[in-house]
C-alpha cells in the first residue's frame, strides 16, 4: 500500500515510490481537538510551520490565521479571529506581544478554552484580562507539549 496519505510526508515533501501523485490531506481517525494557529507561516524553517505540520500528525484540526496568508494547501486560513466559524479549544499564539495586545478584544470575544504562549510570544500585560475571563493560560511550547503528550 501506499504511502501518500502521510500528512507529515506530505509537508516535508518527500519522495514517494508510487506513480500515483499524492493527495494533499486525509485524516485517518477521529479529530481529537479544534486549533487555532495565530501567525501561522508557510515557511517551513518557522516554529508555527512546525507546530501546524505536528498537530495535523496528531489528527488536530487546525485553522490557520495570518492576515498575509491567502491560500496555503489544504487549510483553512482566516485573516482574522472574527471569521472563525467554529468552537476552538486551543488558540496557540505565534506573534509577539505587540500583535496579541492589539488583538485582545478580538481574543476575548473568540473565548477559547486555553491560550498557549510559545516562546517570545508571552504577553503578561492581556493575561489578567484572559483569566478573567476563564481562559486558561498556559505558557510552553506548542511543539515540546505534542511531543511530550502534554498537549
Amino acid at each position: 500500500m501506499c504511502l501518500r496519505y502521510d500528512i507529515v510526508s506530505i509537508f516535508q515533501q518527500r519522495r514517494f515510490r508510487c506513480k500515483r501523485k499524492p493527495k494533499l490531506l486525509v485524516l485517518k481517525g477521529e479529530v481529537t481537538m479544534n486549533v487555532a494557529l495565530l501567525g501561522a507561516s508557510e515557511n517551513p524553517n518557522r516554529f508555527a510551520y512546525k507546530a501546524m505540520t505536528l498537530l495535523l500528525e496528531k489528527k488536530h484540526n487546525v485553522v490557520l490565521v495570518n492576515p498575509k496568508l491567502k491560500k496555503f494547501n489544504h487549510l483553512e486560513i482566516v485573516a482574522d479571529l472574527d471569521q472563525l466559524n467554529e468552537k476552538i479549544d486551543t488558540l496557540t499564539m505565534y506573534v509577539s506581544p505587540k500583535i496579541s495586545s492589539e488583538l485582545t478584544d478580538k481574543i476575548l470575544r473568540f473565548n477559547p478554552s486555553r491560550i498557549i504562549f510559545n516562546p517570545g510570544s508571552e504577553n503578561s500585560e492581556i493575561e489578567p484580562k484572559l483569566r478573567t475571563a476563564g481562559i486558561q493560560i498556559v505558557k510552553d511550547c506548542t511543539l515540546v507539549m505534542l511531543n511530550s503528550g502534554r498537549f
